[in-house]
């Protein structure tokens, strides 16, 4: 009985007793965590991952990995440290021969790495393969045009004029296997609804890929007129081409157009042209040149052509 009053006693509520209990644990648990971070230990710890290489001759085709996951050992403090991200190294990869490697195997690794870690020894690479594409960085030019599709103009208005782009042209650098691919003409897309009065917007130039390609300049200016329009429908002179004089070949064809509204008829008349080439029999659609800027194709009608003898 005595000895549960000591007890009592001992945890009773008093702010001396509980002060001093306090700081006895606290300094236990610092010894015995200053004694534990001291041991050697091993865990595994991802670590930021950097290629070197002529960076003015090379570009990545695909994103490059950015860490490597190791099992290493070291003592308790710095693999501490490293787990919370504190002071941990940027391992480097040299790449000798970027055109040629394609992947490095893990176990490859470590001899390139150990050297980089300091204090900590590599036990083994977690990270199996890194993969990797590096391809001849080159620069070509590529034309610009505006696709007005995603447009909405306001009921009886829309473009009466040219279609300016500026600049209408920009320098692409990337890697070859992916600049060869484009086409010699990106589209730009400017967006507007219920549209009035003459547009002028800047637009980003968007490329497939667009992590590895650099472009100069990356937006554009993309303006046109707007006004009132009209929808007229005009037959234009039809060339057939490789045609002979035969019974029942067209000699125009019927085309739908909007057009300022106080343009003339007959300037659109004298303007447009539609050719066709005469081959099998059946019904054929003209290609139709000559359309002004102040108007815009809206539809072609199909001719029937009989068989070239």
């Amino acid at each position: 009985m005595g000895l549960l009053k000591a007890i009592v006693k001992v945890f009773h509520f008093n702010r001396t007793n509980w002060k001093a209990l306090f700081l006895c644990l606290l300094a236990a648990v610092v010894f015995w965590l200053f004694n534990a971070l001291n041991k050697t230990y091993s865990t595994n710890i991802r670590f930021p991952l950097t290629f070197a290489y002529d960076q003015q001759r090379f570009m990545p085709a695909v994103a490059l990995p950015t860490y490597v996951t190791l099992n290493v050992s070291g003592l308790g403090w710095d693999l501490s440290r490293k787990h919370f991200g504190l002071k941990v190294p940027e391992l480097v990869v040299p790449l000798d021969r970027p055109l040629e490697v394609r992947k490095i195997i893990g176990t490859q690794l470590a001899p390139v790495l150990e050297g980089q870690l300091g204090a900590l020894e590599i036990k083994s690479v977690v990270t199996d393969t890194l993969f990797i594409h590096l391809d001849v960085a080159v620069t070509r030019p590529l034309a610009v045009q505006a696709d007005l599709s995603a447009v909405r103009f306001r009921e009886g208005f829309g473009r009466i004029g040219a279609i300016t782009v500026e600049p209408d042209s920009i320098a692409v650098e990337g890697p070859k296997s992916i600049i060869e691919k484009l086409p010699a003409v990106l589209l730009v897309t400017p967006r507007a609804s219920r549209v009035d009065e003459s547009v002028r917007q800047d637009v980003e130039v968007g490329i497939p890929d667009n992590d590895f390609i650099k472009r100069s300049p990356p937006m554009v200016s993309v303006s046109f007129p707007v006004g009132r329009v009209r929808q007229v429908e005009v037959r234009v002179p039809l060339t057939i081409e490789g045609s002979r004089k035969m019974r029942g070949i067209p000699d125009s064809v019927a085309v739908r157009v909007e057009m300022e509204a106080n343009a003339s008829l007959r300037n659109l008349r004298e303007t447009i042209q539609a050719r066709a080439t005469l081959g099998n029999s059946g019904w054929v659609t003209p290609q139709i040149t000559g359309v002004p800027d102040w108007a815009r194709l809206l539809r072609v009608d199909s001719v029937q052509l009989p068989r070239n003898p």
